[in-house]
């Protein structure tokens, strides 16, 4: 199971999703996909599909870095999780630990 605040984690990263408008309340984001709505963003990352994205950091000669790379899928916002008390543990997709060092 995947932290589900991600505390004390980078705060480098991207999120994707499917992001909808209730037509007659403006509501964002929403999850009743049943009523009317628009669609806001949708930037998901469909099957078999490829991002890549660059970040970057100090770099210290002297140290010892561990880099962890987790592509985490979560079915909902938090926020709606929680208003909704709905114990949905995330999924941990894929992962990819590096560890960096001057040698």
């Amino acid at each position: 199971m995947v932290d589900k605040g991600f505390e004390g984690r980078a705060k480098q990263g991207e999120i994707y999703a499917k992001v909808l408008e209730e037509k007659w309340t403006g509501k964002s984001p929403t999850i009743a996909y049943w009523n009317p709505f628009n669609t806001i963003s949708d930037n998901r990352i469909y099957a078999f599909e490829s991002v890549v994205s660059e970040y970057f950091f100090e770099y210290s000669p002297e140290k010892i870095y561990q880099i962890e790379v987790q592509l985490i899928f979560r079915r909902t916002f938090m926020d709606i999780q929680d208003w909704k008390m709905w114990d949905s543990p995330d999924i941990l997709m894929d992962e990819i630990k590096l560890s960096l060092n001057n040698e």
